[in-house]
């Protein structure tokens, strides 16, 4: 399995939302812990945001701050019966 995504490597996708297509990607992964690998992916943006060099610096910048507007968007989200 390659795990190097490009346009022409993507599986087709039967997902109607991009959520279900991210669940698709993830899925390729059975018994990844979903929270400990966002904690990864913080944490290598994060060492990036400090010691990386201007590119991936900005790179860091955009991903923290995508994180948090899409956290705050799920917070501020009203609760679902």
């Amino acid at each position: 399995m390659t795990i190097d995504i490009t346009r022409s490597t993507m599986p087709p996708s039967k997902a109607k939302t991009y959520g279900e297509m991210a669940g698709e990607v993830l899925a390729r992964f059975p018994g990844v812990d979903r929270n400990k690998l966002l904690i990864q992916i913080t944490a290598s943006y994060l060492m990036d945001f400090k010691y990386g060099n201007q590119r991936e610096e900005r790179a860091a910048c955009d991903f923290l701050n995508l994180l948090q507007a899409e956290a705050k968007k799920i917070v501020d989200a009203p609760p679902t019966s």
